[in-house]
C-alpha cells in the first residue's frame, strides 16, 4: 500500500508538472498568436501602401503618355524650331520663357514618375518582409500548437495513469477491508 501511495505521488507530481507545462505552452501560444496578428496587420498595411504607390506610378505614366500623345498630335515642336520661328527679340524671349516652363513641367513629371517608381519598389520590399514575418509567425504558432498538443497528451497520459493507480488502490483498499473484516470475524469466534 505504501508503494502504491508513493507511485500515486509520483504520478500526481507528473500531472502537476504537465499542468505547468501546459500553462507555459499556452502563454507561448498566446504570445506567438499576438506576433502573428501583428505580422498580418503589417502585411496588410504594406499591401495598401504598395497599391497606393503602384496607382501613383500608373497616374504619372498616364500623365507622361498624355504629354507625349499631345506632342505627337500637334506635330511636336522642337526647342530649336521655336527659337528660329520667333519674329523679333521680344517674341524670342517669350518663347524661351514658355519653352523653359514646358521643359520644367516635363522634368517635374519625369521626377515624380521616378520617385513613385522608387517608392513602389521600396514598399514592395516592405511588403515582402512583412509577408515573411507573417509566415514565420504562423510557423511559430504551428510549432507552439504542436508543443501544446504534445504536452496535453503527456498530461492526459499522466491523468490516466493516476486514475488507474487510484482505481487499483481503491480496489486494494476494498480487498484489505474485506480481509480485515474477515480476520476480525475469525478472531471473535
Amino acid at each position: 500500500l505504501g508503494d502504491a501511495r508513493a507511485d500515486a505521488t509520483v504520478v500526481a507530481d507528473a500531472v502537476a508538472a504537465a499542468d505547468l507545462a501546459v500553462a507555459v505552452a499556452r502563454a507561448r501560444l498566446a504570445a506567438a498568436s499576438r506576433e502573428l496578428e501583428g505580422a498580418r496587420r503589417r502585411r496588410a498595411a504594406a499591401l495598401g501602401a504598395l497599391a497606393a504607390a503602384t496607382d501613383e506610378v500608373g497616374r504619372q505614366e498616364a500623365r507622361l503618355a498624355e504629354q507625349v500623345r499631345r506632342a505627337y498630335m500637334t506635330g511636336g515642336v522642337s526647342g530649336l524650331a521655336v527659337m528660329v520661328q520667333a519674329n523679333d527679340l521680344r517674341d524670342l524671349l517669350e518663347r524661351a520663357v514658355t519653352l523653359g516652363y514646358v521643359i520644367r513641367a516635363d522634368q517635374d513629371v519625369l521626377g515624380r514618375l521616378e520617385l513613385a517608381r522608387r517608392r513602389s519598389v521600396r514598399l514592395h520590399a516592405v511588403m515582402v518582409e512583412a509577408e515573411q514575418a507573417r509566415a514565420a509567425a504562423e510557423a511559430k504558432v504551428r510549432r507552439q500548437v504542436g508543443e501544446l498538443e504534445r504536452v496535453r497528451a503527456v498530461r492526459q497520459e499522466a491523468r490516466e495513469k493516476l486514475d488507474t493507480r487510484v482505481a487499483r488502490l481503491a480496489g486494494a483498499a476494498v480487498a484489505l477491508r474485506k480481509r480485515s473484516a474477515e480476520l476480525r470475524r475469525l478472531i471473535r469466534q
